[in-house]
């Protein structure tokens, strides 16, 4: 039999991303005449939001089309920026490796559009050892106001829908990957490198070779 390994991917295949964020984010305000700006912690605040939310919390009260022009023009500048912050997370391609080399699927589901997480598994040496992806649409990113773990869920419940899977295995860093893997009674890891511990989980993790071990 088959088993399933569902990864988010900003902070947990792969890191550094939310500098990039913040240099594209406060370039695509400063484009747009605003005062506010990102900070590092607004990053980890709003961790697996899409884009567009970012602007909502920093600018409250500005209209959709200017969010959804803050958010293209930040995915813009985003493209040029993020390959000198981003990197793969310490053993990922040998996570991903075993996985395969068992006979195993896995695959990435992410508040990011599918053009824009490709650009991403490609850069960090990844996009042979994924099966699938799932992410979201160009709309949502650029309206946001999503409830992240309901909608990763019920991604995550269509695409193993009829498929038999052995077991499904749920790999986040935010509760809501947690929450999502819930809804369809996955094995849960909640991933971060601080320690943290997140109870719903049915383990809390930081180093990803231990999703092998279980």
């Amino acid at each position: 039999m088959v088993s399933l390994y569902v990864f988010d991917f900003h902070g947990t295949l792969a890191k550094g991303n939310e500098c990039a964020v913040v240099e594209s984010t406060n370039l695509s305000l400063e484009e747009h005449g605003r005062k506010e700006r990102l900070t590092l912690e607004d990053t980890y605040r709003w961790q697996g939001k899409p884009w567009a939310d970012y602007f909502i919390g920093l600018c409250p009260g500005v209209s959709e089309k200017e969010i959804a022009s803050m958010v293209s023009c930040a995915k813009r500048l985003g493209y040029k920026i993020f390959p000198k912050h981003t990197s793969p997370m310490e053993h990922v391609v040998e996570v991903l490796q075993e996985i395969k080399r068992r006979g195993d699927i896995s695959i990435v589901i992410s508040n990011t559009t599918p053009d824009a997480l490709d650009k991403y598994l490609q850069h960090i040496g990844i996009i042979n050892l994924v099966n699938d992806r799932i992410g979201i649409t160009n709309e949502v990113e650029k309206t946001g106001r999503l409830d992240v773990a309901k909608d990763k869920g019920r991604k995550l419940a269509e695409y193993i829908k009829d498929k038999n899977f052995d077991g499904v295995t749920v790999i986040g860093d935010t509760e809501d990957d947690v929450r999502a893997g819930k809804m369809v009674n996955a094995t849960t890891f909640y991933f971060n490198q601080d320690g943290k511990k997140f109870d719903l989980a049915d383990y809390s993790i930081s180093d990803l070779r231990k999703v092998l071990e279980v």
